[in-house]
């Protein structure tokens, strides 16, 4: 499964860096870290591969 990148400047979301493919997910402006630790769990399980980087952008509160 492949997601298209998300480049709206204050998004919030998880980006995985595979070593063939990249995978975005947005989450919402007010997030918590449970909620992005389950998130990345979740995350895991659908791919077998190794993450080369893991980014997570979190909303600023004036954007």
């Amino acid at each position: 499964m492949q997601c298209n990148s998300i480049e709206r400047l204050g998004d919030t979301r998880i980006q995985v860096v595979l070593p063939d493919r990249e995978a975005s997910f947005r989450l919402s402006g007010n997030v918590t870290l449970e909620h992005i630790a389950s998130t990345l769990s979740e995350i895991s399980k659908r791919y077998f591969d190794r993450p080369v980087a893991v980014y997570v952008t979190l909303k600023r509160p004036d954007c």
